[in-house]
């Protein structure tokens, strides 16, 4: 269509034009009355002409008109109507009507199969007719982009002429929802608009839409099932999406370098091109976290971008302790049941996580050291420390208002931080009795 837009129409327009001021010349040499002025006839006295004395022209304008094509054209009504305007007679006698009708190119166009095909063309002669056509030619902005040095280097380059002869831009054109997008109100807005003139022009946008993995990804079978499917046309005119996509917040999102670092990162192609990130984008339980009220709660929380944002937060989620806790089937089932959900979703829970008691355990150097050594491990992981944590009595116990009053009491707090607790659980002597069957 943009091949169209400029190069086809001027070609029509001046290959009219051409027949007409051959016809009209032909049959009203210099000096007569053109366009159906009667002067009186008068005799010719002069010597007798050769021959030599008659010039036909170029010989293929002689070809053209000897043609059945020409003779019906000439004798069109339209045509007629056309040649007889003024605005046929200001065209033809323009210096750039001249130029273009002298230029090589331009003969080349005119006189190739292609052209002829085109102009011959139902389709062709319906949109050159159309009121709509008529009023994007008259437009003043169309006139100056269709005449900018810009788009003449752009409609001239290669590149160009490959995009505008292939099969997918013709099967794209031809596309009914295609064609209602591009008449759109919405889309006249956003094209029009200074955002959109400036990424367009960007030089990152360049680099990206001639990036070889962009067009690989655009022109792939997965994408075009995405863009084709009912979800996504349905989310892309949700109104959820246009509050998100026009909020402030995802503007910031969008044009932070921290984001354009991130989403360039290899770490993050490395991410989004496994397999396990499409199964879990795929599934429904992400849909499902996706939806949640909470979640969303959650994730636009002041807390979370401080805490996601922090350094701590990343080494966490880069380490390679965290990888293999992510990946373990157990954690995985744990973080799944139904009991975690209620604990991490209670009140109790909360008020704790929150604590500054909390957050000095947390950040504890010894703490870390037990929780990361290989006892714990061996001891959390074993069958009778399941057992226990799994025992109802243990349940009950651990839910007793006296056990809650009792963990929270501050001389039962001094006394399990004390030095001389820890020596004594870290003993063999307390071990063993622990282990004895008189402690059982």
């Amino acid at each position: 269509m943009a091949t169209g837009n400029k190069t086809l129409p001027i070609v029509l327009i001046a290959g009219v034009v051409a027949i007409g001021v051959v016809y009209f010349g032909m049959n009203n040499p210099p000096g007569s009355g053109l366009f159906g002025t009667v002067a009186p006839a008068e005799r010719y006295r002069g010597d007798a002409i050769s021959e030599d004395d008659v010039q036909l022209g170029d010989q293929r304008i002689q070809e053209l008109m000897q043609t059945d094509a020409f003779d019906r054209m000439i004798k069109d009504e339209s045509f007629r109507k056309l040649a007889g305007s003024a605005a046929f007679a200001e065209l033809a006698g323009t210096g750039a009507f001249a130029e273009l009708a002298g230029n090589a190119a331009y003969a080349e166009l005119a006189g190739s199969a292609a052209f002829a095909e085109l102009a011959g063309n139902a389709a062709f002669a319906e949109l050159a007719g159309s009121a709509a056509y008529a009023e994007l030619a008259g437009n003043a902005n169309f006139a100056e982009l269709a005449g900018s040095a810009a788009y003449a280097e752009l409609a001239g380059g290669a590149a160009f002429a490959e995009l505008a002869g292939s099969a997918a831009y013709a099967e794209l054109a031809g596309n009914a929802n295609f064609a209602e997008l591009a008449g759109s109100a919405a889309w006249a807005e956003m094209a029009g608009g200074a955002a959109f003139a400036e990424m367009a022009g960007s030089a990152a946008y360049a680099e990206l839409a001639g990036n070889a993995y962009f067009a690989e990804l655009a022109g792939g079978a997965a994408f075009a099932e995405l863009a084709g499917g009912a979800a996504f046309a349905e989310l892309a005119g949700s109104a959820a999406w246009a509050e998100m996509a026009g909020s402030a917040a995802y503007a910031e999102l969008a044009g932070s370098a921290a984001w354009a670092e991130l989403a360039g990162s290899a770490a993050w192609a490395e991410l989004a091109g496994g397999a396990a990130f499409a199964e879990l984008a795929g599934s429904a339980a992400y849909a499902e976290l996706a939806g949640n009220a909470n979640f969303a709660e959650l994730a636009g929380s002041a807390a979370w971008a401080e805490m996601a944002g922090g350094a701590a937060f990343a080494e966490m989620a880069g380490s390679a302790a965290y990888a293999e806790l992510a990946g373990n089937a157990y954690f995985a089932e744990l973080a799944g049941s139904a009991a975690w959900a209620e604990l991490a979703g209670s009140a109790a829970f909360a008020e704790m996580a929150g604590s500054a008691a909390y957050a000095e355990l947390a950040g504890n150097a010894a703490f870390a050291e037990l929780a990361g050594s290989a006892a714990w491990a061996e001891m959390a992981g074993s069958a009778n420390f399941a057992e226990l944590a799994g025992n109802a009595a243990y349940a009950e116990l651990a839910g007793f208002a006296a056990f809650a009053e009792l963990a929270g009491n501050a001389n039962f707090a001094e006394l399990a931080g004390s030095a001389a607790f820890a020596e004594l659980a870290g003993s063999a002597a307390f071990a063993e009795s622990l282990a004895g069957e008189s402690f059982r």
